[in-house]
């Protein structure tokens, strides 16, 4: 349960939502039914975004112990490294397995589609290292929401739409922003939740850089965003396509909480709750393309 826990499964919905969605894309424009060759492609992404969400966690908390980030008074669930649970050597034994996983989705994926998936696993696993290390973090100099919103949302979803058949229009990107913009919504709650510890070790997150107040406000924008982008995916067709909007609409309870001032450890659940919202979204977004 360690290295589960050490995944920080809370915050996967953000790798695989927008596979599922960038599939679901795919599978609409084609029109028939998937064949083996299809669903090794979809396993390909899916199995591709989560190894490398899954070595940023790795690498992240191997950096963030090293720069004090994760001190005795944190807030958040534990981090195996700076508990001692896990040494920083077996980490990073882990991060590169993980990368490796990565690299191999990759590689089938330049075969079976374009060359182009092998230059987007490098430069994945390169920012997967740079996200809390390297002369410039992105975490530490206040680039990780962008990164989330690029990568976590519009790379995987056209990425995965692409492999899959999908054209590049105005409906594949507007779902990457969706989805990039309730992946950054947790972020923005993990960097409110540690606003305080992280500004003791010198890691520049947005909530430390424009503070307090900017966290909440970045929080509220996502959601309202994310909500925004499916509801125009949906203008103008039957009421059935405004299903994916329902998590984001329920999650606007956990947005006036924020706004209100809800602090510490109940900004786990919301956090919690964001990922859970992601992953229905994307999963009511597929069911709606599927079945039209």
């Amino acid at each position: 349960m360690t290295w589960v826990a050490a995944m920080r499964p809370k915050t996967l919905p953000a790798g695989l939502a927008p596979v599922v969605v960038g599939a679901a894309i795919g599978h609409s424009q084609q029109g028939a039914p998937w064949q083996a060759r299809e669903w090794g492609l979809f396993a390909a992404c899916a199995i591709g975004a989560l190894s490398v969400q899954v070595a940023t966690n790795f690498a992240n908390e191997c950096h963030d112990f090293r720069k004090g980030a994760d001190g005795p008074d944190r807030i958040g669930p534990t981090r195996a490294v700076a508990a001692g649970i896990i040494a920083p050597a077996q980490m990073w034994i882990a991060t590169a397995i993980a990368l490796a996983v990565a690299g191999l989705a990759a590689a089938w994926l330049s075969i079976e589609v374009s060359p182009g998936y092998a230059v987007l696993g490098v430069i994945s696993a390169a920012l997967a290292l740079a996200y809390t290390g390297g002369p410039m973090p992105l975490a530490y100099v206040g680039l990780g929401d962008l990164f989330v919103l690029a990568f976590f949302g519009i790379v995987a979803v056209v990425a995965t739409g692409l492999a899959l058949g999908a054209e590049l229009h105005a409906q594949l990107v507007i779902a990457g922003v969706a989805c990039g913009l309730l992946s950054t919504a947790i972020l923005a709650v993990n960097n409110l939740r540690d606003r305080v510890g992280d500004a003791r070790a010198r890691k520049l997150t947005l909530a430390v850089r424009l503070g307090e107040r900017f966290a909440r406000i970045e929080f509220a924008a996502c959601v309202v965003g994310a909500l925004g982008c499916f509801a125009w995916l949906a203008a103008g067709q039957d009421p059935m396509a405004y299903l994916p909007c329902v998590p984001s609409v329920l999650l606007l309870a956990q947005v006036w909480r924020v706004l209100r001032g809800l602090d510490g450890r109940p900004l786990n659940g919301v956090l919690a709750s964001t990922g859970s919202a992601l992953l229905a979204t994307a999963v009511l977004f597929a069911v709606v393309l599927i079945r039209s």
